[in-house]
């Protein structure tokens, strides 16, 4: 069944280029970058967040929405690989991120630096495509 899915949801990704697609997450773990170990490996726990997340039809922009806030995310460069998508972008207010739609892992990743240079790396679970 999980093939299945996985084979789904990399056929929508496929289609992004033809359409907006649009992406609903259940919950979000935070990680920080451990200089020690080399690791994404200091975690929070893994709290329930709905969120939507919509890359318009030309992918060159990114919307995410959740009960709280609106964020536009403007992509600046792209990567396709098998599993995943990269896309470098920077936010309506001047942040740049690395955001990665896993599909393996069925995860949509952001990758940013706080205001004390610290890496983090927030990963949203993936609920559907549409």
């Amino acid at each position: 069944m999980k093939q299945l899915f996985i084979t789904a949801i990399l056929c929508v990704f496929s289609l992004i280029s033809a359409a907006q697609t649009s992406i609903t997450c259940k919950s979000r773990e935070t990680c920080w970058w451990n200089v020690d170990s080399e690791q994404f490996d200091i975690c929070s726990d893994a709290v329930f967040d709905n969120s939507l997340f919509v890359m318009n039809e030309n992918e060159d922009m990114l919307v995410h929405k959740t009960s709280d806030m609106t964020s536009t995310y403007y992509v600046t460069t792209s990567e396709s690989e098998e599993d995943y998508i990269t896309y470098e972008v920077v936010s309506d207010v001047g942040n740049e991120y690395t955001v990665i739609f896993d599909v393996q892992r069925m995860l949509v990743k952001f990758m940013g630096t706080d205001d004390e240079g610290d890496i983090y790396l927030t990963m949203y679970a993936i609920k559907s495509v549409f």
